[in-house]
């Protein structure tokens, strides 16, 4: 398959990028590493793809010839430069982004003992998972080569299936048959994102795992009570009611049979909306629970997956809400607890985090993840919405909250 219309799940997710950024320690070699790059995008021809507008669609597609995009080396930088460059400074190296030129880049900033590579995707060809499967995959390439192994490099020019053909395939019901068009498709307006980033000790990372287990949830139940009740203090006596909403991104690939493995479809994530009443003196606990129940119960009824298949634009039911709604809601998507990645000898990643560079939704965004043992959340706002300064009373807020859980006994909550 060397072209393909994107689906409605895919068309929403154009135009987001995002990077998964590794700081590491030692010495990267430049050609092996260009080299494994290359070879990543022969074997995975998403990343050789690009986007175009037809009458018909949007077309993914991928050109005649089979150069891999483009990678930037930035070196001879200082140890000290790379500690002074903020992640906003390095991203924005890879912008401006165009999906008619290309959905995929690497970005490496190479210092004398240790250095940065960003990946950017396009959030149309890649999720979470399938991002970070790339990642591994590529260092991977590089670690084989380095120690002087030999590396399939066959050009695959087969192209993932859409996400809503996957799905009814392992649902055993009709696929939609209709694809977003530009004439007909709702035109969403994509914000550079303020975001910042709340990272936790190794400690009080494992505090807050244990809080969560005390107190009978999940870490993302949890996490959602501590961010839905800082939300609700934050406009006190000024929300109209108690009423929130928290919604729950869904990895789905494993939860169809058979298992929905990362070069198989693109976007595999389902949205949870749990209604959920939260009051300023409520317990953590009690609002983690309300959150986890529906959650559960909709997955084990696989509404998740069918509202995967029914829904037009996920977008359409949040882009009417008023401003004095915008705290109502969240949304906090889980990548969970990643393994270490993979390095040669002499090699180290001391660091990783993700960079979400535009947003379209009014409520404040939240992904968390765990590496190193050290729990960080991403917090993401639209700042047509949000100012700065809002922006940081909520972070401190959360943050505040954490480091009181992380501080005291657990069943003190």
């Amino acid at each position: 398959m060397h072209s393909r219309y994107l689906d409605t799940i895919e068309y929403q997710a154009m135009d987001m990028p995002s990077a998964l950024v590794l700081r590491y320690s030692g010495e990267l070699g430049k050609k092996t590493l260009t080299e494994s790059f290359r070879i990543l995008c022969h074997r995975r021809a998403a990343l050789r793809a690009r986007i175009r507008e037809t009458e018909q669609g949007f077309e993914l597609y991928l050109p005649d010839d089979d150069r891999a995009p483009e990678s930037i080396w930035h070196s001879g930088l200082s140890d000290d430069e790379l500690e002074r460059f903020t992640l906003e400074d390095l991203c924005k190296t890879a912008m401006p982004w165009n999906v008619a030129e290309a959905v995929a880049k690497l970005t490496v900033f190479a210092g004398s003992s240790s250095g940065i590579v960003l990946m950017h995707t396009d959030h149309a060809i890649a999720d979470g998972q399938v991002k970070l499967a790339l990642l591994r995959e590529f260092l991977d390439i590089y670690q084989n080569l380095s120690a002087g192994g030999h590396v399939e490099s066959a050009v695959s020019r087969d192209l993932p299936s859409p996400p809503s053909v996957v799905l009814a395939g392992r649902l055993g019901v009709d696929a939609p048959g209709n694809v977003p068009t530009p004439a007909e498709a709702p035109s969403f307006t994509k914000h550079e994102a303020l975001r910042h980033y709340i990272t936790l000790t190794e400690q009080q990372s494992a505090a807050l795992r244990t809080a969560a287990k005390k107190a009978g949830t999940s870490v993302h139940a949890f996490l959602c009570g501590v961010i839905l009740r800082c939300h609700r203090r934050d406009r006190g006596e000024a929300l109209p009611t108690s009423e929130m909403v928290c919604w729950a991104p869904v990895h789905l690939r494993p939860r169809v049979s058979p298992v929905v493995t990362p070069p198989e479809t693109t976007n595999f994530v389902g949205i949870h909306t749990a209604p959920v009443k939260v009051g300023v003196d409520d317990a953590i606990a009690g609002i983690a629970h309300k959150v986890k129940q529906q959650l559960d119960g909709s997955i084990a009824d696989q509404d998740i997956h069918r509202s995967f298949l029914t829904d037009s634009f996920r977008q359409d039911e949040v882009e009417n809400l008023g401003s004095s709604n915008y705290l109502d809601s969240v949304s906090l998507s889980n990548l969970g607890r990643l393994p270490e990645f993979s390095c040669p000898p002499g090699l180290r990643v001391t660091d990783f985090q993700v960079f979400t560079h535009r947003v379209m939704a009014p409520y404040p965004c939240y992904v968390t993840y765990t590496y190193a043992g050290r729990l960080t959340i991403q917090c993401v706002y639209r700042p047509d919405l949000h100012s700065r300064a809002a922006a940081d009373r909520y972070i401190g807020a959360i943050s505040a909250e954490l480091d009181a859980i992380t501080r005291e006994r657990p069943d003190e909550r």
